[in-house]
């Protein structure tokens, strides 16, 4: 009872999460402060890790978590990078991702409950997932600030994770037995959201209930009275009025 218990806490903890984030999305039709690189790491995941859908029927419940990450991670790299795009912020969103996605390739075959195509690509989501929040902590790192509804996606994520660990550790106290391809990622998974939170604790990353400008709109932006005077300027110099010279003659402008 407890295991699941445990397993039911976690899983619904990671759903609130991605769902909190796509609602935040569609709500204020806006990715701002949202990386669009973890985003993707995370559809790789779910994708390698959910090919059992294919080929094996665990249950409803099982099924119908899995179609949910699937289509949920899936749109957020729709609406960032297709439908909001022009509020994503590139300029910050620039860790490159093949620095996290090549580990886990040359890991998976070397580290997995058997050597089969499901198990290999299970054991390269398992890693990836592990570093698959690195773009996202890597973008807040350059502002030193994170939307509040962004802070508590990451806050359940963490606990999501926390969660599971919990639930290894339970098996290793009754059973004897723990599965150090699941619990060694999980542990490594954990660590940048405890650093993260020590951060925000202490104010070195400050969270706001406005949407983190993006770098572009900070460097091109004008105010408006800034604006305003250059239009101004602008007209001052055109001529009011067009006058025709001829030599010898004194012609008023007319009226």
């Amino acid at each position: 009872m407890e295991i699941s218990l445990f397993q039911l806490a976690a899983d619904w903890l990671h759903v609130l999460a991605v769902i909190t984030l796509l609602l935040k999305v569609l709500k204020s039709k806006s990715c701002a402060g949202i990386s669009g690189k973890t985003q993707i790491l995370y559809t790789l995941v779910f994708s390698t890790r959910y090919l059992d859908l294919f080929v094996m029927y665990i249950s409803l419940y099982n099924t119908c978590m899995k179609i949910l990450f699937l289509c949920v991670s899936y749109g957020m790299v729709c609406l960032i990078y297709i439908i909001y795009s022009e509020s994503y912020d590139r300029n910050r969103d620039s860790f490159f991702i093949l620095l996290l996605i090549l580990p886990a390739v040359l890991l998976a075959p070397m580290f997995n409950n058997e050597f089969s195509l499901i198990e290999v690509l299970y054991s390269f989501s398992i890693i990836l997932e592990a570093v698959a929040i690195w773009p996202q902590f890597f973008m807040i790192s350059k502002v030193r600030q994170v939307n509040i509804i962004v802070f508590f996606y990451l806050l359940l994520l963490g606990s999501y994770r926390a969660f599971y660990i919990l639930k290894w550790i339970y098996y290793y106290q009754t059973l004897g037995y723990i599965n150090t391809v699941t619990f060694v990622p999980g542990i490594v998974q954990v660590i940048p959201y405890l650093v993260f939170l020590g951060l925000c604790l202490c104010k070195v990353v400050v969270i706001t209930r406005t949407d983190v400008p993006s770098e572009s709109k900070i460097c091109h932006e004008v105010p408006e009275k800034e604006v305003f005077i250059i239009q101004l300027t602008q007209e001052s110099l055109k001529p009011l009025h067009k006058i025709d010279v001829v030599p010898g003659v004194h012609t008023a402008p007319q009226a």
